[in-house]
């Protein structure tokens, strides 16, 4: 039903913009077109649920920039049915979306003249040097911090410091986004230095214990890698970057997994090489 909404939503997007384009997209083909992949906890054929158990779905809009659009839907019944909504205190913010806010930004999207409305709340504005109570005005909206300390989290962010923070609750540990932070220059917290090892080894003990199989493991990295690090087409200089940035990315993890040096990381270590050396020989399989 998610799925079906977002292809609605998306299709009616197109439509608008039809007068630019020559042949609309068909509300079939949008799946194919522009979801880069959907997580679906628990998953699909799962019949044995309990009610205080994690129940959420992601959709990921397709891109070329890294830059991704997701939307996730999460069942509330009175209580959040997810129990960790961040991996790191740096991505841990939320805005607030309330229904006075939605409903404003109705009246707002349904206004006629939109260019004499914006021209009006600017004299308004120059006016009273006060925002007017206007309707075509917007209410102000509210930002959260998921992570226990807001000015700790703001710190980490301006910073860019990463802050490992109880890994054993993540799907998957957290150790693929870890990656992915330090590929763009994150830094680790200067006050875990002590505690580092053990926090990377339960990162990659959960991912391990969430992605079993070779198979598995191999699926998920290079969806990851197409996700994070998309290839362009037509501009060369950049597709060079970005399979730079995904054999960074790949020693990261595979500099990570060695340390623990236990026989159950073998196999991983295994796909992580096999995935370095086509992405070396220019195999551009994701």
């Amino acid at each position: 039903m998610i799925r079906n909404q977002l292809c609605k939503v998306v299709h009616e997007l197109l439509l608008e913009q039809s007068t630019s384009i020559s042949e609309p997209i068909s509300l079939h083909l949008i799946p194919a077109a522009y979801f880069q992949k959907q997580i679906n906890v628990p998953p699909q054929h799962e019949t044995s649920v309990k009610s205080n158990s994690d129940c959420w779905s992601l959709v990921c809009l397709r891109n070329l920039r890294g830059c991704n659009l997701e939307f996730k839907f999460v069942r509330h019944d009175g209580i959040s049915s997810i129990k960790r909504h961040f991996e790191y205190s740096s991505d841990s913010f939320q805005i607030v979306l309330d229904t006075t806010y939605l409903n404003r930004l109705e009246r707002f999207s349904n206004l006629k003249n939109l260019e004499e409305t914006y021209h009006i709340s600017q004299v308004s504005l120059k006016l009273n040097r006060s925002l007017p109570k206007l309707p075509w005005f917007l209410p102000s909206i509210h930002v959260i911090c998921l992570y226990p300390n807001f000015l700790e989290a703001m710190r980490h962010l301006n910073k860019k410091y990463i802050k490992i923070f109880q890994p054993a609750d993540l799907r998957g540990g957290g150790l693929l986004k870890y990656c992915y932070l330090k590929v763009h220059s994150f830094r680790n917290d200067p006050k875990q230095k002590k505690d580092l090892n053990k926090l990377l080894a339960i990162m990659v003990v959960t991912f391990l214990f969430t992605t079993s199989g070779r198979h598995q493991q191999w699926t998920r990295l290079v969806k990851y890698m197409a996700t994070h690090f998309p290839i362009p087409i037509h501009n060369v200089a950049q597709a060079a970057n970005r399979y730079r940035d995904r054999l960074t990315f790949l020693q990261l993890l595979n500099d990570i997994v060695r340390r623990l040096n236990k026989p159950e990381t073998f196999p991983f270590l295994e796909v992580i090489t096999g995935i370095s050396e086509r992405i070396g020989i220019g195999v551009d399989f994701c």
